[in-house]
């Protein structure tokens, strides 16, 4: 994947808050290698190590900085989109659940 990820290039970084809001932000390619695209808010910024992904597969790729948050890196300006739309799907169907889950154990 890296080999057609060149420097400066423009991704976009998708993360989720505790409110399952996905958020957008334009980031770019900073450096990368055989395993890993290094990535900033500016094209000039300089290389940290933080921010980084794993580069195993094709885009979508998964970031998580530290055990709390995490978001994908993508190519497409529209996965957010269709990754927000797939929260607030799952999110509906798990209240739904635990509703009838719930009405289950006290109705009877």
């Amino acid at each position: 994947m890296t080999k057609h990820v060149k420097t400066g290039q423009e991704l976009y970084l998708s993360t989720i808050d505790d409110n399952n809001e996905v958020s957008t932000q334009k980031v770019y390619v900073i450096d990368h290698n055989h395993s890993s695209i290094y990535f900033g808010y500016s094209k000039y910024d300089r290389k940290n190590p933080y921010l980084k992904v794993k580069a195993s597969g094709s885009f979508p790729s998964f970031w998580q900085p530290n055990i709390l948050d995490f978001g994908y890196l993508s190519d497409d300006q529209e996965f957010s989109k269709q990754w927000e739309k797939e929260v607030k799907e799952r999110s509906h169907y798990k209240k739904e659940i635990s509703h009838r889950i719930s009405k289950l154990f006290f109705d009877n």
